[in-house]
């Protein structure tokens, strides 16, 4: 009788509140490329190539989403003196639980991981945002762009948001095997903020990969889902490198990150590409193992 109860409890919970889904946890503040306290110098990176986790301020440890960016100028902390204080871009969580953007000057994107939705048939995603502040709009810099990539295959939406108090949303219903989505922002001012108001996917869980590779086998990065060295997902086989691993970095187009608060390790490393430490990162090569 009891275990007849439970059962229908269950149905009755699945029939209501349906499938998991996915939404970004925003909950903790401070997450993404922070606004620092102090003028800090223009973060692009190595080379001028635009990476936003090379920045010293860039941290979504311990979150289930990352940020992403392709901007030609995307973060203006200038050292070039006091009166650029309040034009210092950001693009982070805030204190009351919201994901938000400032003076970007071009996309900046909160990416989910890579959701399977194999076994959840139609999903919905929905993506919405908010236009607060009050800068000038400019209407060719000042954009969101909603974007899926459904099992390889890409699909965006590019819509502009006009002055304080616009908004824009999209909604798609989908079904495949494997999907990611992104919301991104751009604006062109000082004083413009996007804020990211809804983002989930009504089914599927996020991918995860269990640890394959034994302490003694060569792992090689292939980057599958993201630039994160700690997942196990970007690795064949599966898992994170040990101090017993031999790695092989191959040129892909995801190279590697060391993301700030991870300690990275290996035997030995053969490097064919670019990898970064960030700062807070540590990469730690025990040749003697």
């Amino acid at each position: 009788m009891k275990k007849s109860i439970i059962l229908l409890l269950l149905l009755f919970c699945s029939y209501f509140y349906g499938a998991a889904q996915y939404t970004p946890n925003f909950s903790v503040p401070g997450r993404g490329l922070v606004q620092p306290t102090t003028p800090q110098p223009h973060c692009k990176g190595v080379d001028n190539n635009n990476d936003p986790s090379l920045c010293p301020l860039y941290n979504v440890s311990g979150m289930n989403w990352t940020l992403t960016g392709t901007a030609t100028n995307p973060f203006w902390m200038d050292t070039e003196a006091s009166t650029f204080i309040n034009e210092r871009s950001y693009a982070h969580t805030t204190a009351d639980g919201k994901f938000e953007t400032m003076r970007t000057q071009g996309d900046i994107c909160v990416t989910s991981p890579v959701i399977n939705i194999a076994s959840a048939g139609t999903v919905n995603i929905n993506l919405a945002v908010a236009r607060t502040g009050t800068g000038t709009y400019s209407g060719t810099k000042d954009y969101v762009q909603f974007k899926y990539i459904l099992d390889g295959n890409v699909v965006n939406s590019a819509v502009k948001v006009g002055g304080p108090g616009s908004t824009a949303s999209q909604t798609w219903s989908v079904s495949g095997s494997s999907l990611q989505v992104f919301a991104c922002m751009s604006q062109d001012y000082f004083n413009e903020h996007y804020q990211l108001t809804t983002f989930n996917v009504s089914g599927g869980t996020p991918q995860t990969c269990a640890q394959v590779a034994t302490a003694t086998q060569q792992m090689t990065w292939t980057g599958a889902v993201s630039t994160d060295w700690n997942n196990a997902c970007n690795w064949s086989p599966n898992g994170i490198p040990t101090a017993t691993n031999i790695v092989q970095i191959n040129d892909v187009a995801n190279d590697p990150v060391i993301m700030s608060g991870t300690t990275a390790i290996a035997k030995e490393i053969y490097v064919q590409t670019n990898l970064t430490v960030n700062s807070g990162g540590t990469l730690n090569v025990n040749v003697t193992a």
